[in-house]
């Protein structure tokens, strides 16, 4: 399974943690973003989940940041209706992916799997975009033809699995 880092400081995010180990996740606890920058540096981990209730502007950079610099990083924040709008904001940015409180174990887990396909998809688009910026100056070749009917057909395949992964929200 996927290694999962929690940003922890309550007891729901404490329940979370146990609940996705059982699902098999292996999960790494931070309290506080500087522990949580410091387990990110070490690497390998597929998804930061974090509750957005009082961290304030620190989480928001640190989340940007944390993007920023491993951009194929799944990111699952947690807001209450108060919050909402934090929440929102980084979705509409494409930073994190908000799932608002009061939540299920279910609830969680499943969002958790959504976000780590979602994941899944951005490396293949990311390559496919180093392609067509390959592409994008003088004349084609005939490498760069071959380049452009691999990405479109790239492309056709990203574009079916994420259909398939945005219809299961």
């Amino acid at each position: 399974m996927a290694r999962l880092l929690v940003i922890e400081d309550t007891i729901l995010d404490r329940a979370i943690v146990r609940f996705l180990e059982g699902a098999g996740h292996d999960v790494q606890v931070a309290v506080g973003v500087t522990e949580a920058g410091v387990l990110l540096e070490q690497g390998g981990v597929h998804l930061l989940l974090t509750n957005v209730e009082n961290r304030g502007r620190k989480l928001l950079s640190f989340i940007e940041d944390a993007r920023r610099q491993r951009p194929g990083l799944a990111v699952l924040v947690l807001c209450s209706q108060s919050n909402a709008d934090v929440g929102r904001q980084l979705e509409v940015a494409g930073v994190a992916e908000m799932l608002q409180l009061p939540v299920t174990f279910v609830g969680v887990r499943d969002r958790v799997r959504r976000a780590l396909d979602l994941r899944d998809l951005s490396t293949p688009i990311t390559d496919l975009r180093s392609k067509l910026r390959r592409l994008q100056s003088g004349d084609l070749s005939a490498e760069q033809r071959e380049i452009l009917v691999g990405a479109a057909s790239d492309l056709d395949t990203l574009d079916s699995r994420a259909r398939s992964v945005t219809r299961s929200r």
